[in-house]
């Protein structure tokens, strides 16, 4: 090689090095939104949900070797993070979010006032509630217990901040007269068989409410999400939907959440408690989003099985607290059955100096939660930590409790 080749290669070598490297950019939108025919309706069971999650897949050989295999969340882009998705889109994960910003982010308007036609009652969830026509025409469900409303409009706008799809939820007011049934109003018992609504059953309701002082009825209004296809489910994929490749166990958004819901202690996160959305694009094609609904027991504001004080440190069937009960003969006491405390009605148990993120526990075990690795936990904390305190504290008063004091700040002895 002559010394002029030579020098020609040190003189490319000597370019190279100061070409600044050039990556592409990370992937931060997921199409998965391509057209699809409408999907069928998917139903779950809580029943088969629990016994499942509690018992079963502990038993599985399949599932077993499943989890030793799970290297990680599958749908994160270059920098580790989620790509905005019919699942999620990047609020707070990207930029800190003003309480007004949140607040005007969610789209959606309160029933309007004047005759609302009350379609029938719904005994799904904890709380109880109507399905409402308003007089513009548009369909809400109405919940009826103020601690949970107050509970659920404040988790609507920090799970939308974080970047969930979440129906668009308001307080309201109103009054028993305000509320009217038509021959076609149904009435469906505990055990799912309809008749016709009565006038009684509607005072029924109404008498176990406290009117405030201007004789209205406080509750939560719930803007309908046309287009439901049924749930998603938080493990597997959806096989009517094309669009859904990565199981639901395997998705940021999903495990992350773990770290989210224990900070507003969603406990009843489950399958019966999301939607599929068919959202139409052209003729009868469209696409499925998919929502996170009924926050209404979270905070303090649910009245489990085992009373509300178990709820965020122990599942409804938790071998680990019933063994250590069993084998101590019953002298072991919980520590939130020791030290638990409601210090306000409207709020319920929401307790900070027993909480522990990592050993935090929903109902029952949810798969998705289960898998959640640190980099999972990481993703979810870093959601928690960008909202600031003044956010935190027009989020509390956005629940527009009774008593100012429920909102203030109370250190730790």
């Amino acid at each position: 090689m002559t010394r002029g080749a030579i020098l020609g290669l040190a003189l490319a070598a000597s370019a190279l090095a100061v070409e600044p490297l050039r990556l592409r950019p990370p992937l931060w939108t997921d199409r998965d939104d391509r057209d699809i025919p409408k999907p069928s309706e998917q139903q779950v069971s809580e029943l088969y949900a629990i016994f499942n999650n509690t018992w079963l897949r502990h038993l599985s050989v399949e599932q077993g070797a499943l989890a030793s295999r799970d290297r990680g969340a599958l749908n994160v882009n270059a920098w580790d993070e989620v790509p905005d998705s019919t699942w999620f889109t990047n609020r707070m994960s990207r930029r800190v979010l003003s309480f007004e910003q949140i607040l005007s982010g969610l789209v959606g308007a309160p029933p309007q006032a004047g005759t609302w036609i009350v379609e029938r009652n719904e005994n799904e969830g904890y709380t109880p509630k109507f399905r409402i026509k308003d007089a513009a025409g548009n369909r809400y469900f109405v919940k009826l217990i103020e601690r949970n409303a107050s509970a659920e409009r404040i988790s609507t706008l920090a799970l939308f901040a974080a970047g969930y799809n979440v129906p668009f939820n308001v307080l309201t007011r109103f009054r028993g007269e305000d509320l009217r049934i038509t021959g076609e109003s149904l009435f469906v018992d505990a055990v799912g068989k309809r008749r016709p609504m009565t006038s009684e059953d509607l005072e029924t309701a109404l008498r176990k409410l406290k009117p405030k002082a201007d004789g209205r009825y406080p509750a939560l209004a719930s803007l309908g999400l046309p287009g439901a296809v049924g749930k998603f489910k938080y493990d597997g994929t959806r096989k009517d939907d094309p669009n859904d490749i990565i199981p639901h166990e395997l998705r940021r958004e999903l495990r992350g959440l773990r770290v989210i819901a224990s900070w507003i202690n969603h406990a009843d996160t489950g399958d019966k408690n999301t939607a599929d959305i068919f959202v139409p694009t052209k003729g009868d094609l469209g696409y499925l989003r998919h929502y996170l609904l009924d926050f209404g027991s979270t905070l303090g504001s649910g009245d489990f099985t085992n009373g509300p004080l178990r709820v965020g440190h122990e599942y409804l069937f938790d071998g680990s607290a019933m063994g250590r009960t069993f084998f101590s003969f019953g002298a072991w006491r919980r520590p939130w059955e020791a030290q638990g405390e409601i210090r306000y009605e409207e709020v319920g148990y929401f307790d900070a100096a027993l909480f522990s993120p990592e050993e935090w526990k929903p109902n029952y075990p949810n798969l998705a939660f289960v898998r959640m690795d640190d980099a999972d936990g990481y993703w979810g904390a870093k959601i928690v930590t960008a909202f600031t305190d003044d956010t935190i504290q027009k989020l509390a008063e956005a629940g527009e409790y009774s008593r100012p004091e429920v909102t203030r700040y109370w250190p730790a002895p």
